[in-house]
């Protein structure tokens, strides 16, 4: 598999074991958002062509059966300027975020709830992001907090190695049940609304959110995630702002798409349904 992404240019940088029985995590080296894109459809179908030629099976489902572990696709970005240097990172401020990328990561959070059916648009994302899976259920952001949607990564700063050129946010609640082009656009658009509203950047939640009061929650405004593909395309609908940033055709097309895979998981088993998507996906 990794020589197979080398000779297509993929540019693999980790395949390791996960905690999942028969998972993987395969990330490669970071590139523009679009080509980032190409490379998650591109590396989805060697995965799938790799496997079938050696007689197995591979699946990108986020849930596997019901009583697994889910998948998840996490994406990792951060900020540069027209000369390709970072824009992500000061050392004097919360996390080390700079200004702009405090705004940019602000507008995410702000918007999360509302673009979340486009980086979880599946029926059976919702089963993969629930509290304590390491998914990214609440809308915040934290410093190596694995139940927070949005954190800042953790930097090595051995041999010399600057943390300027490391520092980098994970988006999260995501899996690749989502279209990745319509992921990124979403992301991007949240957070670009955030530096036009010169939002501040949010509190940094740096544990389980789950278990938090309902004041510490309020307190730091974090808020739990939509929990069923129905609420987020709901959440979603009654964005004014969201809605602003996709044309009518392709707005109605998407609400069609989602209302229709709904309905027809509304009539399955989550047995029924965890089969299907693993043979689909």
């Amino acid at each position: 598999l990794i020589r197979a992404m080398r000779q297509t240019g993929q540019e693999p940088e980790t395949f390791l074991p996960e905690f999942g029985v028969a998972q993987y995590e395969l990330s490669c080296k970071p590139a523009l958002a679009l080509a980032a894109a190409d490379r998650s459809v591109i590396m989805r179908e060697l995965v799938h062509e790799t496997a079938r030629q050696h007689g197995r099976k591979a699946s990108f489902s986020p849930k596997l059966t019901p009583d697994t572990l889910g998948s998840g696709v996490h994406i990792h970005f951060s900020l540069l300027d027209e000369a390709g240097k970072s824009r992500t990172y000061d050392a004097n401020r919360p996390g080390r975020l700079s200004e702009i990328a405090g705004q940019f990561s602000a507008g995410i959070v702000k918007y999360l709830p509302s673009i979340l059916t486009f980086t979880a648009p599946s029926v059976l994302s919702y089963e993969r992001l629930i509290p304590h899976s390491w998914s990214g259920p609440y809308a915040c952001l934290g410093e190596r907090n694995r139940e927070a949607a949005l954190r800042i990564c953790p930097t090595v700063e051995t041999s010399g190695r600057r943390p300027d050129e490391q520092l980098h946010l994970e988006y999260r609640a995501c899996d690749a049940t989502a279209n990745p082009y319509l992921a990124l656009a979403m992301l991007i658009r949240a957070g670009m609304q955030g530096i036009e509203e010169q939002l501040v950047q949010p509190a940094l939640v740096n544990t389980d959110p789950s278990e938090m009061s309902e004041s510490e929650l309020s307190k730091l405004k974090v808020v739990r995630l939509p929990d069923t593909a129905k609420t987020a395309l709901a959440t979603m609908q009654a964005s004014a702002v969201v809605k602003s940033w996709i044309s009518v055709d392709m707005l109605a097309s998407y609400v069609l798409l989602r209302e229709a895979e709904i309905a027809a998981a509304s009539e399955q088993s989550l047995e029924a349904l965890t089969l299907k998507y693993r043979q689909v996906f």
